[in-house]
């Protein structure tokens, strides 16, 4: 995904950075594992796609679409998620439950 030209967006870089910002303010955990996030570590923190972009390309900028990961979370997690399985749960207030 490095190479993918959607990520160098202008558009992404803002709303990564507001989804980064709201996270943080809430201490939020990750949307994986639940566990605290790693704010201090520069490239600990991903904003990740709940619902894959491959598949659900109408929400790629949608905000309600977008988690906080561990960088390691991610990188584990996100194959059993592209599959279908393991999605994670969200409350009405928009946050993992």
């Amino acid at each position: 995904m490095a190479n993918d030209p959607f990520f160098s967006t202008p558009a992404w870089w803002r709303l990564r950075a507001k989804v980064k910002a709201q996270w943080k303010r809430a201490a939020a955990p990750c949307g994986l594992c639940r566990q605290p996030l790693d704010w201090v570590t520069k490239g600990a923190v991903h904003v990740d796609h709940v619902r894959p972009r491959r598949t659900h390309p109408h929400l790629a900028l949608s905000q309600s679409n977008l988690m906080c990961v561990h960088a390691g979370c991610h990188n584990s997690t996100k194959k059993r998620m592209e599959a279908g399985t393991d999605l994670p749960a969200f409350g009405a207030d928009g946050w993992p439950i």
